[in-house]
């Protein structure tokens, strides 16, 4: 038998740091963000989150980034 996992990806509307950090106090797990600014694209909100990570205990993940 084999299991499949979901590992999800969402995208907000500029709030994807709230959200993730949110998911991250019901599931815990490790947590990793990489915002615009830290990419160096200029042309999008500097701290909005370019792609963020839960990793979940259990071996699930949630990615999530800003549109």
């Amino acid at each position: 038998m084999s299991v499949s996992i979901l590992n999800p990806y969402i995208n907000f509307l500029d709030n994807a740091r709230e959200a993730i950090t949110f998911y991250q106090t019901v599931l815990g797990g490790k947590l990793t963000l990489s915002t615009f600014g830290e990419a160096g694209i200029k042309e999008a909100n500097q701290e909005g989150i370019m792609h963020a990570q839960l990793t979940c205990d259990n071996g699930m993940n949630i990615m999530v980034s800003d549109i």
